[in-house]
């Protein structure tokens, strides 16, 4: 068969990973369909869904324009897992991650591809836009802020929700497949990718509607999931400077309610647990319900303390396995 002959390889591999998204993934595909560009191939990558997700996407797959596999793992896989098995069936020379609970923009994908002519890896802008207004959704929604314009740091928005890379990068640095690896995967990504001198870029047209959280068990999770991979991963990422600051002014405070209690020493208390959940309230107040601000600010801390606790075991479990390969960090030529 000649040149002109083969099929040409599309111009993205989209990767999308499912785990119990029967309720999310149909749109995330019918968004994809509206796209401007439709030269992209989808891959999903299931990892043993116990619902209708499965089902959900082969009823979606007739109507598509655009080439879709599915992959089902036999039994549930990590995050990092997931993506690696995405990258090895992707047939384009560019990658894009997008999770299943996201309904792109319809230039998304126009956008990945013409900010990956000047860049290696492009973060999106992502809108919290949970399907629920709950406890755990109030909770995520002050945690987000993704700028409508241009970034000085394109690597402080690295998330895997939302993102296009070169697929070389990828095959050189691999995802990580431990459960604290799966937790921070994009950060440790990008950070090895520009440390080697790969250029990441964010473009906030690169736009998905993102749902999310939709319970508090579910943002719990995260959290915990997210301290942990930061600590075990601290001598790549750096130590979280403000989480450890936190850290001492909440023994600091408890110990002198403790050893005082009263309405100081509980005002002092109060002040300390709410402070990292101030600061973030303070940047997101103008951009969330007057009510769902207010049930983020009351529960945040609870939150806070969590994600502090699963860190610090993270840095323990660090320490411990000093000198020994770390799951997830291996590194192909």
């Amino acid at each position: 068969m000649t040149d002109a002959g083969r099929a040409r390889p599309p111009a993205l591999s989209v990767v999308l990973l499912t785990w119990n998204e029967e309720a999310n993934v149909g749109a995330c595909l019918a968004a994809l369909a509206r796209q401007t560009r439709n030269d992209f191939e989808v891959i999903v990558v299931d990892a043993a869904s116990t619902d209708r997700t499965v089902q959900a996407v082969l009823d979606a797959q007739p109507t598509l324009p655009f080439p879709l596999r599915l992959v089902v793992a036999e039994t549930r896989i990590s995050v990092g897992e997931a993506r690696n098995r995405g990258v090895q069936l992707a047939q384009s020379a560019n990658v894009a991650f997008l999770s299943a609970d996201t309904e792109p923009s319809p230039r998304w994908a126009e956008m990945a591809l013409t900010r990956l002519d000047g860049a290696d890896l492009v973060y999106g802008m992502q809108v919290h836009a949970p399907s629920e207004k709950g406890l755990g959704a109030a909770v995520r929604g002050l945690r987000y802020h993704f700028p409508s314009g241009a970034a000085f740091d394109p690597a402080k928005y690295a998330s895997h929700v939302n993102a296009a890379i070169r697929r070389d990068i990828l095959v050189t640095f691999p995802i990580g497949t431990s459960p604290g690896a799966s937790a921070v995967d994009d950060i440790l990504l990008v950070k090895r990718a520009t440390k080697a001198g790969y250029r990441a870029a964010y473009e906030p047209r690169m736009a998905v509607l993102h749902r999310d959280v939709d319970s508090w068990r579910t943002e719990l999770r995260k959290n915990r999931r997210e301290g942990l991979g930061l600590g075990e991963y601290h001598g790549e990422l750096g130590l979280q400077t403000q989480v450890l600051v936190w850290a001492g002014l909440m023994v600091g405070s408890l110990t002198f309610f403790l050893v005082r209690p009263g309405i100081l020493s509980g005002a002092v208390l109060a002040v300390s647990a709410w402070l990292p959940t101030l600061r973030r309230a303070a940047r997101r107040a103008r951009r969330m319900p007057a009510g769902r601000l207010v049930v983020g600010v009351l529960a945040s801390p609870l939150f806070d303390l969590a994600f502090l606790l699963a860190y610090v075991r993270g840095l323990l479990r660090s320490s411990r396995t000093s000198g020994k390969p770390a799951p997830g960090r291996e590194v192909t030529p």
